[in-house]
C-alpha cells in the first residue's frame, strides 16, 4: 500500500492488487497491463472514499505517477501527474512551497464518493504535503508496482 499523509491529518492510499487478466487472456498490450487497484481517502469533507476496487490504471500509467513526481519542475506548475485513459483519479501538484507542496486531486467513476451527475464529474480536494512524504509515498508506490511491471 501506498499511503500520502497530508499536512492537516488526511490521507489517500493507493494499492495495485492484480492485472485484470492473465496473459493468455489478454488480447492487446492495453488488456495485459490494466491493474486491479484499490483507492481509499480522507482528504477532509469534500473526499471521502471508502476503499474502491477497479481496474483502474495501466501499468504505465502509475510509473509515470512514481516518474513525474520525482522530477516537478517549479516553473511548469501547475502540472498534472497523474491521469488515467479511465479519469478515475487525477492528480495534479499546483504550488510549491520550500517544503511542502500543494496537491489537488480529483476522484470520479468508480472512485468517487457516490454518485453524481453527470456520473464522470469527479469529487474535488485541495491539501498540502511535506516533500518527504510525497517522496515516501512514490518509494511505496514504485516498491508496489515492483509486482505488475509492464508487459
Amino acid at each position: 500500500m501506498a499511503r500520502l499523509e497530508t499536512i492537516d491529518g488526511g490521507w489517500l492510499e493507493l494499492t495495485p492488487t492484480a492485472y485484470q487478466f492473465e496473459t493468455d487472456r489478454a488480447e492487446d498490450t492495453h488488456d495485459r497491463n490494466w491493474l486491479w487497484v484499490e483507492f481509499a481517502a480522507e482528504l477532509g469533507p469534500q473526499l471521502q472514499v471508502k476503499r474502491r476496487a477497479d481496474p483502474a490504471f495501466l501499468t504505465w500509467e502509475l510509473v509515470h505517477l512514481v516518474e513525474a513526481c520525482r522530477s516537478i519542475i517549479p516553473s511548469e506548475l501547475p502540472t498534472r501527474v497523474l491521469d488515467g485513459l479511465e479519469p478515475n483519479l487525477v492528480i495534479d501538484v499546483l504550488d510549491l512551497g520550500d517544503e511542502e507542496y500543494t496537491l489537488a486531486v480529483g476522484a470520479a467513476l468508480s472512485f468517487a464518493p457516490h454518485r453524481r451527475e453527470p456520473f464522470d464529474q469527479p469529487f474535488e480536494a485541495r491539501f498540502q504535503v511535506r516533500k518527504r512524504d510525497l517522496s515516501a509515498f512514490v518509494d511505496q508506490l514504485e516498491g508496489e508496482l515492483r509486482l505488475f511491471p509492464p508487459r
